[in-house]
């Protein structure tokens, strides 16, 4: 069995996510397969773009600090 683990570049919460996976027992990380992805590609370049509002942004990185405080990571450069 392949896992497939999707993520954008652009996204914050893909440095989280591999930090997540970089604590899966070797077993399961030989089997993990990365697949990025450029979602303005993939959608036809009609993404919403969260750094065109400075709400939307800071909405992000503060989530983003808060998923990498729950997996144990550094988080200071998010806040």
């Amino acid at each position: 069995m392949i896992i497939r683990f999707y993520y954008s570049f652009r996204s914050p919460f893909a440095g989280v996510a591999f930090h997540r996976m970089s604590l899966l027992p070797e077993p399961v990380r030989t089997i993990v397969l990365t697949m990025p992805l450029w979602p303005d590609v993939i959608f036809g370049g009609h993404m919403d773009n969260p750094t065109d509002n400075l709400f939307k942004t800071r909405y992000v990185f503060k989530d983003a600090a808060r998923q990498a405080e729950k997996a144990d990571l550094n988080r200071s450069f998010l806040d």
